[in-house]
């Protein structure tokens, strides 16, 4: 439904800033409000010494720093530059029916009943949030705290979902756009100066209110010291098998070839965090595969194409390095941690975003044997799950079927390895697992409703060798198991191997 409309709002901004001349080039400040000293527009990649973060704590301080230093106009004003932009695209432009707002709609908002909404499982769980991270980027560009940005991520939600929809507002969308904002908000905002390094103006690529506070302070952020740890580039291709069961029916499918590329980005040293910057140090891959389809699906879209997007990532809000499980030859970091993971494939569905305790280490037993390791426990606030049973005609699809996912909350676990021998040899695995609740509240009016009880898991085995100090090749094999217990439908049970060749490049 928003789709066109964030894209327009990039290219708006990225159009608008490309003319504009800036009238100085004031200070400007860093994550805690402090003045920085002028320094060159352009950072070099000349590595500067790590600051010490004070670690005492301040609640008061921690939620909203210094009041004196933060430019609430400019952050306010921002969001709702970006509500409007947005609104004035869909109302304009695509001529959307749900934004014929009144002006009695307005004076009646308060009577509006919350529910959770049908949108495309693509524009609820990653859309959503990027709006979202419009509102909470203009915060954190005003100089407001992660909470103060969150608190107006989570206003701008409201004033969409009250303001400017003549749909009800839901409970999804204020999640996903404030919570899931702020993951991905702060994700975006530390990569902004990453990409400064690249040049001032492609900073506005993951940060396009950049060019809003730019215009009103009339100032440009000072550059930083570059902190990413990882960043590689993958690209290869496979096959799969899928396999579906319930009440005595079975599918099997396979997908012949596809073939995709993939971004895995590490910031910040994981095993060295001693921080209360929530996100100071993140983790986030990427990746997106197509191919040929399986020939099944409720589609002909589905049966003839296959596809699969995959976004996961996990970031500290605070983290320790304890003495008792650090040593000479080993580093380790411990603390809470956010996951915000979206799979999107042609065989299944499942999403999530939540709150978990983490623990990353790195062990250096020998120059030709290191072994890194993380391991995340956590609780899900609100994820989605797919609809099996209708995805592959298990059961006919009812005519109020409006979506193809469910809502879902539940259990979270994240392990992953990877142990390096002689410099180029490398075995890496990753296993995510969730125990989800489909609950039944969700507005949905048949009968046949898969509520219930989901396990799902996916094993990612890989080995990889080094050819050179940037290119690698490797073989990959990934198992996808899940098993759901119904209410009111026959137990389920799934499961897809997925082999393949890849190349990465690794940048550093």
């Amino acid at each position: 439904m928003k789709i066109k409309a964030f894209f327009l709002a990039l290219m708006f901004c990225l159009t608008w800033q490309s003319n504009m001349i800036f009238a100085q080039e004031a200070a400007a400040v860093n994550d805690e409000g402090t003045p920085l000293e002028q320094e060159p527009t352009v950072a070099t990649n000349k590595p500067k010494n790590k600051e010490k973060e004070d670690l005492s704590f301040n609640l008061g301080t921690y939620l909203f720093g210094d009041p004196s230093e933060h430019h609430y106009i400019t952050g306010i004003s921002g969001m709702l530059v970006a509500n409007s932009i947005i609104f004035c695209w869909n109302k304009f432009v695509t001529r959307q029916g749900w934004t014929k707002v009144t002006l009695d709609d307005w004076k009646h908002f308060y009577e509006k009943d919350w529910e959770y909404d049908t949108d495309w499982y693509w524009t609820n769980f990653v859309l959503h949030p990027y709006q979202g991270s419009l509102y909470y980027t203009s915060g954190r560009n005003a100089n407001f705290t992660p909470f103060e940005s969150l608190l107006l991520s989570a206003s701008g939600s409201l004033i969409w979902e009250y303001f400017c929809e003549t749909n009800a507002p839901s409970v999804n969308d204020l999640v996903y756009s404030s919570v899931g904002a702020a993951f991905m908000g702060e994700m975006l905002y530390n990569l902004s100066y990453e990409m400064q390094n690249l040049g001032y103006y492609a900073s506005y690529i993951p940060n396009p209110m950049r060019m809003w506070s730019d215009l009103v302070l009339q100032k440009k952020a000072l550059p930083r010291a570059s902190k990413l740890y990882g960043l590689d580039f993958c690209a290869g291709f496979g096959s799969a098998t899928g396999a579906s069961y319930a009440d005595g029916k079975s599918f099997r499918e396979t997908f012949p070839v596809y073939g995709g590329f993939a971004c895995n980005v590490v910031y910040d040293n994981p095993y060295q965090v001693d921080s209360n910057t929530p996100f100071s140090q993140f983790e986030l891959s990427m990746s997106g595969s197509f191919g040929k389809g399986s020939g099944e699906g409720t589609s002909d879209g589905e049966r003839n194409f296959m596809y699969d997007v995959n976004i996961s990532s996990d970031g500290f809000l605070f983290a320790r390095t304890p003495d008792s499980l650090n040593s000479e030859n080993t580093e380790t970091s411990v603390g809470a941690s956010l996951l915000y993971d979206f799979r999107w494939h042609s065989f299944f569905e499942v999403s999530s975003l939540g709150l978990g305790a983490a623990i990353k280490q790195k062990k250096e037993f020998s120059k030709n044997n290191v072994f890194e390791w993380k391991e995340i426990l956590g609780a899900n606030f609100l994820g989605t799950t797919d609809y099996a049973y209708y995805r592959r005609d298990l059961l006919p699809q009812p005519d109020e079927l409006y979506r193809s996912y469910s809502y879902t909350f539940g259990a979270e676990n994240v392990l992953a390895f990877k142990w390096t021998l002689f410099e180029k040899n490398k075995i890496a695995l990753e296993n995510r697992t969730y125990a989800h609740y489909a609950f039944p509240w969700q507005d949905q009016d048949f009968v046949t409703y898969d509520c219930g009880l989901e396990f799902q898991n996916m094993l990612n085995l890989s080995y990889e060798y080094q050819l050179s100090d940037m290119i690698s090749i490797g073989l990959r094999d990934e198992l996808y198991l899940k098993y759901a217990f119904y209410d009111d439908l026959p137990n389920y049970f799934a499961m897809l191997n997925s082999v393949g060749v890849f190349a990465r490049m690794t940048v550093k």
